[in-house]
């Protein structure tokens, strides 16, 4: 039994060395046949297989391994399972790891902006680790950024490596036909699928970057470089502006509205940006204590300053990435328990204060509408009087505005149900000459003011007019 288990082993192993060169090669898959061994529990199709019989390609009676021996480690992707060239033409498997390797990233594509780049690094090199680009040995992301120098990951060191000396690594296998070539060729088809048309349009004008050779064929590594160059300022100020961004993410804090989850990535974002241009920051954890410090809510900024506190006594001992996880589960579970920025007592009453203050001045605005409307109201009462009496006036028949015919002054006429007399001095009265309801008879002269001997020297004021209750309007004679 042992003996045969140790056979079955070696065979599997070589069958699958065989469908490996075959694969290879792009000449059909062909199984290997099952020898059949005539003994109790032996190998054959009926028995091993399933591991209920005897000892098979699987295991031996309940399953389990052969004898002890351990299984080769197997691949954790279809992509870095295949090695090799690449035969599209003639093993379909092949092709189908080319068309999922070539689609696009995420469902949102990328439009070569500062605030999508971080995620678009990052689905990128989820997608290297899955088809093998990423790999230290062979691996297409691995450059020299100069002659003799360590190889380093295009994709973490963007700022570390300049486009020439991309293009120079590009060009040693760039026409080939090597499994690298192939690899580079599906990182270009990768990337732009992934562009939207902003993307593509800020990219294609610098076409001839990422062109190379002759004839002139696309190169992934050096488009992922111009895309980095358009999508992030990648030149040597980059790194004081990064710099300077840290040292002011105190003043970044109030901007996102103290969200701690937020200001992490973007502390994130800004920390693995420097370190792709091969820089380090020793101050980040300051900065952070800063920052955190600003924050409106009253127990995280207690929270922070005891862990600093810890800090600084040398009772316990805090890096960046602890302040940064501690600090985010600390606002996590105050938003969760809905105590996140919750009003302190003096706050509290400054706001019951300021509802108050709020309240009486909807009332007082309340008032003064009502006031000012019901001012209207009467405005509008006294202007309907005016225009009523101004239409009576305008009413008037003809001989109102006129001087009676020197035969007919003493005559009484009528309107409006009302008599009216010509005073003036000829009538016995007072008035200077216009038409009363008082008989002029009856007239009391005015001895307050004198009559004047100007053309207006027998205009009677309607104030006096009022006083006498009886002045509907009237005309003043010449």
């Amino acid at each position: 039994m042992a003996g045969t288990g140790t056979y079955s082993q070696t065979r599997a192993r070589l069958r699958g060395r065989f469908l490996e060169r075959q694969a290879q090669d792009g000449e059909p898959v062909e199984e290997l046949p099952h020898p059949t061994v005539n003994n109790d529990g032996g190998d054959g199709d009926d028995g091993g297989d399933d591991g209920n019989g005897g000892n098979g390609d699987e295991g031996m009676g309940n399953g389990q391994p052969n004898d002890g021996h351990e299984e080769e480690p197997g691949a954790l992707t279809p992509g870095l399972d295949m090695k090799g060239v690449f035969r599209f033409s003639t093993n379909k498997t092949h092709y189908h790891i080319w068309k999922s390797a070539t689609s696009k990233l995420e469902e949102e594509l990328f439009d070569c902006t500062a605030d999508q780049f971080f995620q678009f690094m990052k689905s990128l090199e989820e997608r290297a680790n899955q088809y093998g680009w990423a790999e230290r040995d062979n691996g297409i992301l691995w450059v020299r950024p100069t002659e003799g120098a360590q190889p380093i990951n295009v994709l973490r060191n963007y700022g570390s490596i300049s486009l020439e000396a991309i293009t120079r690594h590009e060009l040693t296998y760039w026409n080939t036909g090597n499994r690298a070539s192939q690899d580079d060729r599906m990182l270009y088809e990768c990337i732009m699928s992934s562009l939207s048309l902003t993307g593509k349009s800020k990219v294609n004008i610098h076409s001839k970057h990422y062109h190379i050779g002759n004839p002139r064929r696309p190169s992934g590594l050096c488009l992922l470089k111009v895309v980095v160059r358009e999508s992030y300022l990648d030149s040597n100020a980059t790194t004081v502006m990064i710099r300077e961004q840290l040292s002011a993410l105190d003043l970044h804090m109030p901007t996102i509205n103290n969200n701690i989850t937020r200001f992490n990535n973007h502390v994130t974002m800004l920390v693995d940006a420097l370190n792709a241009r091969g820089e380090r920051t020793l101050d980040l954890l300051t900065y952070l204590f800063r920052a955190y410090n600003v924050c409106n809510d009253q127990e995280f900024v207690k929270f922070i300053r005891d862990l600093q506190t810890e800090h600084e006594m040398g009772t316990r001992h805090i890096d960046a990435k602890v302040l940064m996880s501690q600090a985010e589960t600390k606002y996590k579970i105050l938003v969760t328990t809905k105590r996140w920025q919750t009003p302190t007592a003096t706050e509290e009453k400054l706001i019951a204060m300021q509802a108050r203050l709020t309240s009486l001045q909807q009332k007082l605005d309340v008032k003064r509408s009502t006031s000012k409307k019901r001012k209207q109201e009467e405005g509008g009462e006294k202007e309907a009087k005016s225009k009523q009496k101004y239409k009576k006036k305008s009413e008037r028949p003809e001989w109102f505005n006129q001087k009676p015919a020197p035969g007919t002054i003493h005559e009484t006429k009528k309107w409006n149900n009302i008599d009216w007399h010509y005073c003036c001095d000829e009538t016995g009265g007072h008035c200077g000459g216009i038409w009363r309801r008082h008989d002029p008879k009856k007239c009391r002269p005015n001895t307050s003011k004198k009559y004047s001997k100007k053309k207006n020297e027998k205009k009677v004021t309607i104030k006096e007019a009022i006083a006498d209750e009886e002045l509907m309007g009237g005309y003043f004679s010449d």
